[in-house]
């Protein structure tokens, strides 16, 4: 007894002297103040007396900030800090006793104490323990609790953790992602891991440029004898940025490719007009294709729009190729009785005729005194009469005008109405 007192007096000479001696003297003096000189502390044995025992290890997850989030590969860089708890029973003896209640806690480095192996399960990276040798562990004896000594360890984690994507919103998507904790080579009946959160915790959580965080449950559970913890969250994007620089570009460039036929022929810049058009289309959609992972389950939104687009564009680009065709036609040749009745009932001739006033070099008129002369009458025309290659192209233009631009409000419904869902569910 009074070998023990004399090596209790002297770790409180250490605390005192506040690092006078070689931290490796208290580590001896922890071991052997314990289990004397033939049977020393290990941190190798597991902390637990008992031929049956489960330490339960208490942990708590704070993300600290979001690094990186590459939405290709699904990954997520994110930096946090770990909270755990446990009791050890190998060192708790010596500190609770009567003798030794002066002992408010300890602090030492991680290797002089036995510490559970927390590893992240699903990290994309090395998978390994969780640990920073610069780090400390706090021993907090508490007054009766016998010979249990709670310990507490404070730690960083720095690691990449895999989120399906889900981009069917896209600009305006919200990702779940979750983070799970497990006692790696423990079984559920030797190290089980549980936590006092309902949900994660995110009071020292970073603001990021582009996600909000929205915390999610935290759960335990076991699988195949192995005991996980689980935390879930959810990221939101702001997509102020995307819509400004993607979005609004897209749908106003799209809309571009009903008013080809509205330029005049004969300037020669329709074909110049959407070639343009069409690259700018190509531009977006790459742009969106770097930016998302390469799924078709489900895909986004504003790719299907982007490629009814192009699409749209490309149909556009041949029928103006036929187009100007028509207007270069020989005026003097025939147009095709076929023709020439569906430019009549495009025209709607079959019920309004046309009229015109007659050529004036062919058709004088009568002069009834020196004064005045004779209103000139205009003529009706026949449903198929007067139809050339240039009125066929201009009925053609009008009714494409119309075509295209029909084609692209359809377009905007199918797609963009269902993608503004995700944006006021964003909002």
């Amino acid at each position: 007894m009074v070998a023990k007192l004399i090596v209790f007096l002297q770790i409180f000479t250490y605390f005192g002297l506040a690092g006078s001696k070689d931290l490796g003297e208290l580590k001896d003096l922890l071991y052997l103040s314990h289990y004397g000189p033939d049977n020393p502390y290990d941190s190798r044995i597991f902390p637990c007396h008992f031929e049956y025992c489960l330490v339960g290890v208490e942990l708590s997850f704070q993300p600290k900030s979001i690094t990186g989030f590459v939405m290709e590969t699904g990954i997520l860089s994110l930096t946090g800090k770990i909270s755990l708890s446990w009791v050890d029973q190998n060192i708790g003896e010596w500190m609770i006793g009567s003798e030794h209640s002066s002992i408010t806690e300890m602090i030492l480095p991680e290797d002089y104490l036995w510490l559970p192996t927390i590893t992240v399960y699903n990290t994309v990276k090395e998978f390994k323990m969780i640990s920073d040798p610069s780090h400390k562990v706090r021993i907090l004896p508490i007054a009766g609790t016998g010979t249990q000594s709670p310990i507490e360890w404070v730690t960083t984690l720095i690691t990449d953790i895999p989120c399906v994507i889900n981009a069917k919103y896209y600009p305006f998507d919200e990702q779940t992602c979750e983070i799970v904790f497990t006692p790696w080579g423990y079984n559920v009946s030797e190290v089980y891991l549980y936590t006092a959160d309902d949900v994660l915790n995110t009071a020292q959580y970073e603001v990021n440029e582009e996600w909000t965080m929205q915390a999610g449950a935290a759960s335990n559970y076991s699988v195949d004898g192995i005991s996980y913890l689980k935390y879930e969250f959810k990221l939101k994007r702001k997509y102020l940025w995307f819509f400004i620089n993607m979005v609004a570009p897209i749908i106003l460039l799209s809309m571009l490719t009903a008013f080809v036929n509205m330029i005049p022929v004969d300037c020669g810049e329709r074909l110049t007009f959407l070639l343009t058009i069409f690259l700018g289309l190509a531009f977006y959609m790459d742009m969106v294709q770097r930016t998302i992972p390469r799924t078709s389950n489900p895909m986004p939104f504003i790719s299907f729009y982007l490629t009814g687009m192009v699409y749209l564009n490309s149909f556009a680009i041949i029928i103006n190729i036929f187009l100007m065709r028509i207007y270069n036609k020989d005026p003097d040749s025939t147009v095709p009785v076929a023709v020439r009745c569906f430019i009549a009932t495009l025209t709607w001739r079959w019920c309004c005729p046309k009229k015109v006033k007659p050529d004036p070099d062919a058709i004088q008129p009568i002069e009834t005194d020196k004064e005045h002369t004779s209103p000139v009458e205009t003529i009706t025309l026949a449903p198929m009469e007067r139809i050339d290659w240039r009125t066929t192209g201009i009925a053609l233009d009008i009714l494409f005008f119309y075509v295209f631009t029909f084609m692209h409000v359809l377009c905007s419904i199918l797609f963009l109405v269902p993608l503004s869902q995700g944006a006021i569910y964003n909002i």
